[in-house]
């Protein structure tokens, strides 16, 4: 018995004199996560990083550390970074099918920069046909994002520059020629 205790004691003595001595753990927050890891691998200290979004700490800083600053360290010890990779992604929205009242209200609440476009189409006015990037698509805030709304059929001419509400699909004109495939026979008079 007494030869176990003699042999802890010598254990925790030699033990004891190969450990450093220890030091304060410096406060890496807020700092580029590759300067805050030379600090910490210029005390000795094993470093280890993961992202997290955050809207206040530019991407690259330091959040926060795992022990905290003023902790006791020695060197070899590991010090767990949490590191900001900028503001969380949004997500596009699908807004295709709405009108255009439906579609601004719903994007003017994301951190996008929406602008809107209006084409001539088949699909009612004021309805939304597309947009760019595509729905679902996750991007950075304050990203582009088109957004093209339908003005509607594309207005009938009466041929002297004129616009003629009754005209059909089959006599619709551009500028007041005939469009492509207008007319009779399906063939167009001067045509585009």
């Amino acid at each position: 018995m007494l030869t176990a205790i003699a042999a802890a004691l010598v254990f925790a003595i030699v033990w004891a004199g190969t450990r450093t001595p220890a030091i304060a753990l410096a406060d890496v927050r807020r700092t580029q996560v590759l300067h805050a890891r030379a600090a910490l691998a210029a005390r000795g200290l094993v470093s280890s990083a993961v992202e997290r979004p955050d809207v206040a700490v530019p991407a690259g800083s330091v959040i926060d550390q795992q022990p905290i600053a003023g902790t006791a360290v020695h060197r070899g010890d590991r010090v767990r970074l949490v590191v900001s990779s900028g503001p969380p992604l949004v997500t596009v929205p699908e807004p295709r099918g709405r009108s255009y009242a439906e579609a601004r209200a719903a994007l003017a609440r994301l951190p996008l920069a929406s602008t809107f476009e209006a084409r001539i189409s088949g699909a009612p006015a004021d309805t939304v046909l597309a947009e760019d990037p595509q729905p679902g698509a996750h991007v950075k805030p304050g990203s582009a994002e088109m957004v093209v709304i339908s003005t509607g059929p594309q207005p009938a001419f009466d041929g002297y520059g004129g616009y003629d509400p009754g005209a059909g699909p089959a006599g619709r004109q551009k500028h007041g020629r005939f469009a492509p495939g207008a007319g009779e026979n399906g063939g167009g008079v001067g045509g585009d």
